[in-house]
């Protein structure tokens, strides 16, 4: 795993080990947590994604390509699994199909909810989510950055 993404990785684990040192009776103030957690969560994903990705381009084409994908990977937002199916079958049909039929009927509800989730926080709407639902989609985002980088990583490598 990228360095980069190992660090972010091992800082969110702590923001989610704080979790368990709330008051299991105050709800609010764990709601409020949940919320943090999922804009934190979703944009982990993101960032994450987009530092793999950029070291996929620095390993694998010319300079100038890879300033370019750099540039076009800046945008990244609103990871759901529609964009993640899209972003992946930018690089590679082969990664988009292997995501398809070997990941997305586990990961696409909670990429989907994670996103909805966090586009309603941000715009000042109250959701539902619970610590423990938001640690499930953490989860599943670690399993996606995981496959994902394997994937840029060799073991899933398109053939060219």
């Amino acid at each position: 795993m990228l360095v980069e993404v190992h660090r972010a990785r091992t800082r969110l684990d702590s923001v989610f080990a704080m979790t368990r040192l709330l008051p299991l009776d105050d709800l609010e103030i764990r709601a409020h947590w949940a919320r943090y957690l999922c804009v934190l969560t979703s944009g982990f994903l993101e960032e994450s994604l987009r530092l793999i990705l950029e070291e996929f381009g620095k390993k694998m084409a010319h300079p100038s390509v890879a300033r370019y994908m750099n540039s076009s990977l800046q945008g990244i937002s609103g990871v759901n699994d529609e964009r993640l199916r899209q972003l992946i079958g930018s690089f590679s049909d082969e990664w988009r199909t292997a995501y398809e039929r070997d990941l997305q009927d586990r990961y696409k509800a909670h990429l989907d909810s994670l996103v909805a989730n966090r586009h309603q926080i941000a715009h000042g709407r109250w959701v539902g989510i619970s610590i423990q639902r938001i640690t499930e989609y953490y989860r599943s985002v670690i399993a996606v950055i995981e496959w994902v980088h394997d994937s840029c990583c060799g073991l899933h490598r398109p053939r060219h």
